[in-house]
């Protein structure tokens, strides 16, 4: 699949020599060499619907989920949630709408709806003798203490110090974390390790499933079409400036057996709130409902002397705006693409701007997993 875009840019005081073997691979990263915190990429599951029903997931500790059935019982170490799934019903007048697997969220405090996402991990491999199982180790870029644990388990406690100077503390840690990406890429390959980084589809597809659940892979025979745009939204990291992201538009069947997932995160990319706790849960909504969302988060934040003038949550709600813009952009494709096969659908978008899909394929489970990297 020709996902050619490439809107990196050498740094001016970047080195002209031949790059490292280090640097050869970390080019792979969409964040190299200046987004360390990497260009999200993600599958933004959709199906036809018209109505909804309540559904009972019973999840273990370790992070196991089931569905129930009407009549199910959860066992001692289950919780439920109760989660309303989409669904055509051909007995009702009404028209379909497009629902989409996302993710409730809230990493600044307030409670925001958004598409599932992330950036690539490098993965290394040692082979040891025949005695002994080969090492692997996954690298995930943007984290920094989990860097400096690696560094300092097969090489060295790195040296940061030349970075405090720099004032800002997101500049600074951007700063580090370019250090520390070269760092551990190099430290891995003196190791002994082969080091790869991997596809933005492979990126979207893990993502999508650890902080959904919708898993690409398992639910393929349910796969209709796959749309891959390149459009841009900003970030709660970078506020003044639009980034890519890489969205791969899954049509589907239904979602009758997504396992949506809810998870405890402990933030490690934002020094501002660093080791401090947030959720994310699989839900099904429409664009509409996304917006109700925000609203009702932005509400909370004008209400609230401590949150109305907190830098974070600006941020939080001028991000999560984007994404909602840039969810517009691609439902108007899809809906335009869905009319001209006779189907009669809803939506509240009137004209405006467009997403351009980069690709776009009828899935069967004999495509090559290649076609979309």
């Amino acid at each position: 699949m020709p996902l050619t875009k490439d809107t990196r840019q050498v740094s001016p005081g970047m080195k002209s020599a031949s790059p490292s073997q280090a640097e050869v691979i970390l080019s792979q990263f969409s964040g190299y060499p200046n987004l360390p915190n990497g260009r999200p990429s993600g599958v933004l599951a959709y199906m036809l619907a018209n109505s909804t029903r309540s559904s009972a997931f019973a999840r273990k500790a370790g992070g196991h989920v089931r569905k129930l059935a009407a009549d199910g019982q959860p066992e001692a170490n289950e919780t439920i949630d109760k989660i309303d799934v989409p669904y055509f019903d051909p007995a009702s007048d009404k028209p379909c709408e497009l629902y989409y697997a996302v993710i409730e969220t809230n990493p600044t405090g307030i409670i925001v709806a958004t598409l599932p996402k992330g950036t690539q991990d490098a993965h290394a491999r040692k082979i040891r003798g025949k005695d002994e199982p080969d090492l692997t180790i996954t690298v995930e870029f943007g984290q920094k203490k989990q860097l400096i644990q690696l560094l300092t388990q097969i090489s060295a406690p790195p040296d940061l110090s030349e970075f405090e100077i720099i004032k800002d503390p997101m500049a600074r840690r951007e700063a580090e974390l370019n250090t520390l990406h070269l760092l551990t890429i190099q430290a891995l390959l003196d190791y002994g390790c082969e080091v790869c980084i991997e596809p933005m589809f492979v990126t979207a597809k893990r993502e999508t499933m650890e902080e959904h659940g919708f898993d690409f892979t398992r639910e393929q025979d349910r796969i209709i079409r796959v749309d891959s745009f390149i459009e841009p939204a900003v970030s709660k990291r970078r506020p003044k400036e639009a980034i890519d992201h890489y969205v791969y538009a899954a049509h589907v069947t239904d979602f009758e057996a997504t396992l949506p997932q809810a998870s405890t995160i402990i933030e490690e990319k934002n020094p501002s709130r660093e080791g401090e706790s947030y959720f994310e849960h699989g839900v099904f909504m429409t664009l509409p409902q996304m917006r109700a969302r925000l609203e009702t988060a932005s509400q909370q934040a004008a209400n609230d002397p401590q949150l109305k003038d907190s830098p974070l949550i600006a941020g939080e709600l001028a991000s999560t705006e984007s994404r909602l813009q840039l969810m517009e952009r691609i439902e108007r494709t899809l809906v335009k693409q869905l009319r001209r096969t006779g189907i009669r659908l809803h939506t509240t978008l009137g004209a405006g701007p467009e997403a351009v899909a980069i690709d776009s394929q009828l899935y069967t489970a004999h495509l090559p997993q290649s076609a979309f990297r």
